[in-house]
């Protein structure tokens, strides 16, 4: 048998005299005593019974005070569902499928899904596949315990957990003319999600500065060389941070590296470098 299936053990005797009682043992511990027929004792295993063998003993007195006992081997499997991801890594506003399969004689009512042990979906349908579609965008970034629980009757029959780790989406940066710029140019930087979802705001820092809040796209910051690099101590590297927030609060960055170049000729080695 496996958990949650339920044993029935009736006793009576073999050459039909009458019984006053029967007591019924799992294990030596007494699990009932019944004392009116049919003399019956249930079993229904639950996860936190250990597979293996159980010795089930009934001891049974007749109206006479006469006693006899019996004895059954039971064999408790172990739980066989187990859990299935499409991704282990999808980043984050990206769905993922949760699958919870189990053994083809365990019939179930309903398949339970768990984000960290909360309980997200209770699916069910009671025929396979029990998938259950997870949408990141409601999960912070980093590494979370998926789990699936198979129910029948309101008892666990069997679970399975993964770990996943939600990525964080990194932003797409256009600057147009280029990350590198005479210190006359004008230079513009355009964002967007690398998944194309929607964003609420995009705010644009530059050296730690804060230069721009944009809500509608296109999300653009417009530097005017001008005015933002005309004097010679803004010549050089500057560092641009970008931080998006999508409808769903998930807050999205990117940092990218700035040079402006001076109106004479310029030697640049290792020009660029991209953090996300």
């Amino acid at each position: 048998r496996a958990a949650g299936e339920r044993i029935d053990f009736t006793v009576s005797a073999a050459d039909g005299r009458a019984l006053s009682q029967v007591r019924f043992f799992l294990n030596g511990t007494n699990r009932l005593t019944d004392t009116a027929a049919p003399f019956q004792f249930s079993w229904v295993p639950t996860l936190s019974d250990p597979a293996g063998n159980y010795v089930l003993v009934a001891e049974a007195t007749d109206t006479a005070g006469n006693k006899a006992t019996e004895s059954r081997t039971l064999t408790l499997l172990a739980s066989t569902c187990a859990i299935y991801v499409s991704s282990a890594t999808p980043t984050q506003g990206q769905s993922i499928d949760v699958q919870g399969l189990c053994s083809a004689s365990q019939t179930l009512d309903k398949m339970e899904f768990f984000v960290d042990d909360i309980l997200q979906s209770p699916y069910r349908d009671p025929a396979t596949p029990y998938t259950w579609r997870m949408d990141t965008s409601a999960f912070a970034v980093g590494t979370h315990t998926v789990r699936v629980r198979a129910v029948r009757a309101d008892t666990a029959l069997g679970e399975d957990r993964a770990s996943i780790e939600i990525l964080a989406a990194p932003l797409t940066l256009t600057f147009s003319p280029g990350m590198v710029v005479n210190r006359t140019e004008d230079l513009s930087v355009t964002a967007a999600a690398t998944d194309g979802r929607a964003l609420r705001q995009v705010s644009f820092y530059v050296n730690g500065e804060f230069r721009a809040g944009e809500q509608v796209a296109p999300y653009r910051l417009t530097l005017l060389g001008s005015g933002q690099f005309a004097r010679p101590d803004r010549l050089g590297l500057h560092q641009l941070y970008v931080e998006a927030t999508d409808m769903d609060g998930n807050v999205l960055t990117a940092t990218r590296d700035l040079y402006v170049l001076s109106d004479i000729c310029n030697v640049l080695v290792a020009t660029s470098k991209y953090r996300v």
